[in-house]
């Protein structure tokens, strides 16, 4: 049977590193054993535990750690380890490594671009440090990575086109960064992505239209960037899709009518961008939407029935909770189907310009617990019961 040898801290439950050394190699292991303890971790060898105090090494720099003596190490899961200073080169030199976790300490520097060389990684997280300087492009040499998450740092620089060859990538998320540049088309290769998360970055330029190749995708948000252009109708291919965030860009153009195919999705959210236009009758067909934020653009048109619409074999939107069309140009009436919401919770149609008559038929809204209403209008009438009515004056 192979020898194990974990390191394990107490203070930190979920801190833990595996080095499995095969029966042959037992000098070898021994030899590693010894550098573990040395460097003043609690290690476990077989049965019979070796302990030594952890409390001079938890938030120390990470470079106390050999690891040109540890090259069978397989495991490094050192989440909250109160870690500083920067993650030394030689860790290129773990290359049995399939998982290394240092999120949430306080590590600073460069990625180093020896992180390449960790052929057998599969999981790779770096969030919630301080890392600056560029995403390294030697990260495309990691084929078998499965999860990449370098989100909350201060990285700079562009999304390297290389990311593209992560052909076995299902989750990618670098955001609360720093980057630049546009979103690589190469993103579009990686088939195997179920969450996509660019948000609060610096990214310009268009969303490309290689994204809607991502038919595995179920979660994306690109929101809190600086991108521009119409939003791809190849968007609509995304059928798995249930979360999407395009907010806080710079979006034009009218929302594609394509967004009705998407049958899955749950939270939509395009505010705060230059779209403009009516709103897509097909929206009516997300039959599974809670959450509808349009606010802050430049639609125009009536609120189409749709949205309130519920046919007894469809149920068009009956699970919507959240309805934001606020500080738009729309203008007509409230269409009476939004009455027929009875999951609703919060309408907001303010600074609109939307008139007609609030009538007792408001009264069944949101039977499951209705919060509030704001609308910008010019009523004569008010027959309401709802917990919350806020009328916005012109």
């Amino acid at each position: 049977m192979a020898s194990l040898f974990a390191i394990c801290f107490p203070i930190i439950s979920t801190a833990i590193l595996l080095l499995i050394i095969a029966p042959s190699q037992t000098t070898t292991a021994n030899t590693e054993a010894e550098a573990l303890i040395s460097s003043g971790h609690v290690v476990e060898i077989g049965p019979m535990p070796t302990t030594v105090p952890i409390d001079a090494w938890l938030g120390g720099p990470l470079d106390k750690l050999n690891f040109l003596a540890l090259p069978h190490l397989v495991r490094i899961d050192l989440p909250n380890a109160r870690l500083r200073g920067i993650i030394p080169t030689q860790i290129g030199a773990l290359s049995k490594l399939t998982l290394l976790v240092l999120s949430s300490n306080s590590l600073t520097g460069a990625i180093p671009t020896q992180i390449g060389t960790l052929s057998n990684l599969t999981y790779l997280d770096l969030s919630s440090n301080s890392l600056t300087g560029p995403i390294p492009t030697q990260i495309s040499a990691m084929s078998n990575l499965i999860d990449l998450d370098l989100s909350s740092n201060s990285l700079t620089g562009a999304i390297p086109i290389q990311i593209g060859a992560l052909s076995n990538l299902t989750y990618l998320d670098l955001s609360s960064n720093s980057l630049t540049g546009a979103i690589p088309i190469q993103i579009g290769a990686l088939s195997n992505l179920t969450g996509l998360d660019l948000s609060s970055n610096s990214l310009t330029g268009a969303i490309p239209t290689q994204i809607g190749a991502l038919s595995n995708l179920t979660y994306l948000d690109l929101s809190s960037n600086s991108l521009t252009g119409a939003i791809p109708t190849q968007i609509g291919a995304l059928s798995n899709l249930t979360y999407l965030d395009l907010s806080s860009n710079s979006l034009t153009g009218a929302i594609p009518t394509q967004i009705g195919a998407m049958s899955n999705l749950i939270d939509l959210d395009l505010s705060s961008n230059s779209l403009m236009g009516a709103i897509p009758v097909q929206i009516g067909a997300l039959s599974n939407l809670t959450d509808l934020d349009l606010s802050s653009n430049s639609l125009t048109g009536t609120i189409p029935t749709q949205i309130g619409q519920i046919p007894v074999d469809i149920g068009q939107l009956s699970q919507l909770r959240i309805l934001d069309l606020s500080r738009n140009n729309l203008s007509g009436v409230i269409p009476f189907q939004i009455a027929t919401l009875s999951l609703i919770q919060k309408i907001d149609l303010s600074q609109n310009s939307i008139q007609g008559t609030i009538t007792s038929a408001f009264g069944s809204i949101g039977t499951s617990g209705y919060n509030e209403v704001l609308l910008l209008v010019n009523l004569p009438t008010i027959t309401c019961p709802v917990q919350s009515l806020v009328l916005y004056s012109s």
